[in-house]
């Protein structure tokens, strides 16, 4: 059930008319926009001493098709490894130059996941539980 109607404790019925400069105006718009909001949303939020986080930007969005490709890769690739013999698989892995020139191609992909991965936690749109989970496994993975 709609929030805005589960109780009427909590029945909007009251309405609040402010006064602002064109910019401000535009300016409120384009900060609700960028958090997903409408403005009468965003303002309500503010004035309830919540700072709502922008939704993902365009930049953002485009990183994430972006590392979503790159997953389409690194999903090609395991499958590929594991559609060999074991034989083939450890001809493969005992090619050192191989390997270099593999890892040389994999290696940025990941690097760029993970630096991705850290700047959403830094942004704090990312849960404290699963940012948790994220910074075992980056702990883990340099240990490794």
């Amino acid at each position: 059930m709609n929030k805005k109607f589960s109780n009427s404790d909590n029945l909007r019925t009251d309405t609040m008319t402010i006064k602002a400069s064109p910019k401000e105006k535009a300016d409120i718009k384009k900060n609700a926009e960028a958090c997903g909001m409408t403005p009468s949303e965003f303002l309500r939020h503010r004035g309830m001493d919540y700072k709502p986080t922008a939704a993902i930007t365009k930049e953002e969005k485009r990183l994430l098709q972006n590392l979503d490709g790159c997953r389409s890769d690194m999903v090609n690739y395991a499958n590929a490894i594991s559609g060999m013999t074991p034989d083939d698989r450890k001809r493969m892995f005992h090619q050192v130059p191989s390997m270099l020139r593999w890892y040389k191609l994999v290696y940025p992909i990941s690097d760029a996941v993970k630096e991705f991965i850290i700047s959403v936690m830094e942004g704090g749109r990312i849960t404290p539980r699963t940012r948790k989970s994220i910074k075992k496994l980056l702990t883990d993975d340099r240990k490794g």
